[in-house]
């Protein structure tokens, strides 16, 4: 198993009628790039694997490249064999390190050695033949990607048919490959015919998502993540979102769809036959020698066995339990899935997209700590259902954003919704889009349509802008209703106005008083901003170079972000950014028209869930970030399903002067008291020394030549 929150590679072993879990390579917590043996091997972005038809060598996602596993005497040994993982994404054909992938999610070998991956990021197939201790990459169907990714839907042949970020694929008979058309909601097949690879489309509508059974394009596919073909040519599929594992039987020249186990829309973890199962986002498939099949079921973290009895689909948890991930709370008694993006509330805490549990999640201090509880949504139940506290239903809810009137604006997928305080309940209201139903069009409330909502947020006069997918788009009020229109976007990394501007990703947004709106683009590893001019809308890049990945600090174009997630503002106008697989916090200044870019938080590559000041500290994965007004930033660790807090440490200065020690501090640091004491042994005590007086931005104290207070300090006080 691939075990990308762990960042290690692990192996399950029967042992009667038992299951033991042994980890191979890597070791937990600890992430990075390295190749070696056993535990001194480093991951930081693991997914798709699979062996090879032999038995003999594993293989591996990790990052932007494919890592050949091989087992001798001396354990498991991991070496990059195609691709390079810290590496620019890109889409080159080539041989081995010389290669190039853009977020590759899927493997899938056959009996001659070759490995395909769908290559997600390029939206194309790409097949990697072995050359002697090397190999050679080479894309067999969808657009070559050797400029810019082209995605779409189009059978044909070879480089003329397209994909939609393609995330899983299968082998059968060597000459037909199956692969999971995520973005189209189709599976197709690519049949290699006269030495070229046809694809054609088995089973699904394009872009029309659903759950229902049905005969080639009748049926319907939410989300379509895994595949695995046995050796009588049927093909099982699981459907993430929607979570279900479906199976696909060929009659002649139909291919029949039916769901074995699960209930479309239905989460939980509950072992059982066909429709008493409940998988929470099944993300990996595997079919074993005997028949079987095995589940990956990511958001409860297990792993589930899959056997045929009769009709009847039988699911068993072989390894692994269900968390409890969803519990309300005080500090470490709280749980989280896979938080995602957060903000402040205006009042001293915090609001918590909580993706894995569907549901929107608010901190609190109290008591000089946190307490965490549900406003909407019932953790661990998915939908896309209007509603009141707990009655309201999410799906997948990745970003948020907060008005002057404290009402949060929630990212939900494929919608936009309000959450609206109303004395001690909270409303869920749609505002835009359709649970469900993605596209791209403009239009009035319930009548536009979005593909995959990642960023939000929030101007002054309560505008809307949220980044979809590589597009931005704006959602603005209008009397009662909402009105979206596309103001930028189209795939790409050019600045520009209006449309002529493209993004990778808009994945977090942030919108300061002057109407400025930040994104973190993604995977194009940039920071950009949009600034109003008029009716139009101008995008520049502010920081990091499109399409360079890297950790580096520095001014503008010479910094380098990896996946940059999230950003904030603070009071100040400092943005702080969530450098997702760098796993670090960044901070950017603007002195003049530049921006500087620092670390404040982790150390690149470097995973773990260790507390610490500045790059002491370790995150997994810190996807969200959020800073209240007091310059505390609060830290979505994402992979260790904890939210950090940061606190923002002021200077105390001092100088001696002939009318005594004048110390200084800024006025910011409310939550901080000027303490003094007449020495350090270890009965005595500090006392509370006055508060200062404000001197610009400073908080000024005068230590008189005649005072007993011969040592000071700054000491925070809890709120």
């Amino acid at each position: 198993m691939a075990d990308g929150y762990n960042s290690v590679i692990r192996q399950l072993s029967p042992v009667g009628t038992d299951w033991v879990t042994t980890t191979v390579l890597g070791t937990p917590g600890a992430g990075g790039y390295t190749d070696g043996t056993g535990a001194a091997a480093r991951f930081a972005s693991l997914s798709g694997i699979c062996f090879d038809s032999f038995s003999t060598n594993c293989y591996v996602i990790e990052g932007n490249s494919v890592k050949k596993l091989q087992k001798s005497t001396a354990g498991w040994t991991a070496s990059t064999w195609a691709g390079y993982p810290p590496s620019t994404p890109g889409g080159v054909d080539a041989g081995g390190l010389s290669a190039r992938f853009f977020d590759p999610q899927g493997l899938a070998s056959d009996s001659q050695g070759n490995v395909y991956v769908a290559d997600t990021g390029n939206h194309n197939i790409r097949k990697i033949t072995p050359e002697g201790s090397s190999c050679r990459v080479s894309t067999i169907a969808g657009a070559t990607a050797m400029t810019s990714p082209t995605p779409g839907y189009l059978d044909g042949t070879s480089t003329g048919a397209r994909f939609l970020n393609p995330r899983a694929i299968a082998v059968f008979n060597d000459t037909n490959l199956f692969v999971a058309d995520a973005g189209n909601r189709v599976i197709r097949k690519i049949t290699l015919k006269a030495g070229s690879w046809v694809t054609t489309t088995l089973a699904g509508n394009p872009g029309v998502a659903g759950s229902a059974d049905g005969t080639n394009g009748g049926a319907r596919f939410q989300s379509p993540s895994a595949l695995a073909a046995d050796a009588a040519g049927n093909l099982f599929v699981l459907d993430d979102e929607a979570h279900v594992l479906r199976k696909i039987t060929m009659q002649g020249t139909n291919a029949i769809v039916t769901t074995l186990a699960g209930v479309a829309g239905e989460t939980g973890s509950a072992d059982g036959a066909n429709s008493e199962v409940r998988f929470n986002l099944p993300q990996g498939l595997v079919s074993g020698p005997t028949g079987e099949l095995f589940v990956a079921d990511t958001n409860d973290g297990t792993v589930r066995r899959v056997r045929f009895e009769g009709t009847n689909c039988v699911v068993q948890t072989i390894a692994g339990r269900p968390e409890v991930r969803r519990r309300d709370g005080p500090g470490e008694l709280a749980r989280f899935s896979r938080p995602s993006r957060m903000v402040a509330d205006g009042h001293g805490g915090f609001f918590v997209a909580d993706l894995g549990n569907h549901a929107i999640r608010r901190l609190v201090r109290t008591n000089g700590g946190w307490t965490v509880s549900t406003i909407a949504g019932k953790p661990g139940v998915i939908g896309g259902m209007d509603g009141t506290n707990d009655a309201a239903r999410f799906n997948f809810p990745k970003a948020l954003a907060v008005d002057a009137w404290g009402s949060v604006y929630v990212a939900d997928l494929c919608r936009v919704c309000r959450v609206s305080p109303d004395g001690t309940n909270w409303i869920v209201t749609t505002l835009a889009g359709a649970d469900g139903k993605r596209g791209n069009a403009d239009g009035t409330n319930g009548a536009a349509r979005f593909f995959a909502v990642g960023g939000i947020a929030v101007d002054l006069a309560t505008n809307v802008l949220v980044g979809d997918s590589f597009l931005v788009r704006k959602i603005s009020p209008a009397g009662t209703n909402w009105v979206v229109t596309t103001i930028t976007g189209g795939w790409g990394g050019a600045d520009g106005t209006n449309g002529a501007a493209r993004f990778g990703g808009a994945s977090g947004m942030a919108a300061d008083a002057a109407g400025n709106v930040y994104v973190a683009d993604a995977p194009n590893h940039t920071i950009r901003r949009i600034s109003p001019a008029g009716t139009n809308w101008v995008v520049s890049t502010i920081a990091g170079l499109s399409l360079n990945s890297g950790s580096a600090d520095g001014t503008n174009a010479n910094a380098r972000f990896n996946y940059p997630e999230s950003v904030a503002i603070d009071a100040a106008g400092n943005l702080f950014v969530g450098d997702s697989q760098n796993a670090t916090v960044r901070k950017l200044t603007q002195a003049g028209t530049n921006w500087v870019v620092t670390t404040v938080g982790g150390l690149a590559k470097e995973t773990g869930s260790t507390d610490g000041v500045g790059t002491q500290a370790r995150f997994n994965r810190c996807e969200g970030v959020a800073v209240d007004d007091a310059g505390n930033v609060l830290v979505a660790d994402t992979n260790n399903d904890t939210i950090r807090f940061g606190v923002h440490v002021p200077a105390l200065r001092a100088i001696l002067t002939p009318d005594g020690l004048v110390c200084g501090w800024p006025v910011w640091a409310s939550n901080f008291v000027l303490e003094g004491r007449v020495d350090l042994e270890p009965n005595g005590s500090w006392e509370v020394l006055s508060s200062g007086t404000v001197a610009g931005e400073d908080l000024i104290y005068t230590n008189a030549p005649d005072s007993s207070k011969r040592y000071l300090r700054l000491r925070l006080v809890p709120q």
